[in-house]
């Protein structure tokens, strides 16, 4: 997909669907590293993980995703009188886009857990305190 340049910031500006929204670090294990053990002492060792939904329309994962994001996250809601109207063969893969829509939200917790985000306290002239 290509991208559009932007002459006054002098940024290539991509499509929202191809950028990764979340991502892991682990820490790797001392067996698993050739890092010096001085190194390890005081540093954290991480690998960094970046995943992506199987599918574009899946959204942003975890329980507050639809807070976060702006518009449509994800697939619809549909009544199901609606999906039971499909016919069998979109029924079943609509079906099967829902669990696994389901499966990529789980991956991830909120915000607050997985972001490492604090709740800040704000006093009255609207600096954090």
């Amino acid at each position: 997909m290509n991208g559009i340049y932007d002459p006054h910031t002098n940024l290539m500006c991509y499509p929202r669907s191809t950028q990764p929204t979340h991502a892991k670090w682990e820490e790797v294990p001392p067996e698993e590293s050739d890092v010096p053990p001085l190194v390890r002492k005081h540093y954290l060792v991480v690998d960094t993980y970046v995943q992506k939904p199987m599918y574009a329309g899946l959204g942003l994962p975890g329980p507050d995703a639809n807070f976060l994001d702006v518009g449509v996250n994800g697939l619809p809601d549909l009544d199901e009188e609606d999906v039971e109207s499909l016919d069998p063969e979109a029924r079943a893969a609509f079906l099967q886009a829902r669990r696994d829509g389901e499966w990529w939200r789980d991956q991830f917790r909120s915000e607050t857990v997985d972001g490492s985000r604090p709740k800040i306290k704000i006093g009255f002239t609207g600096v954090p305190v």
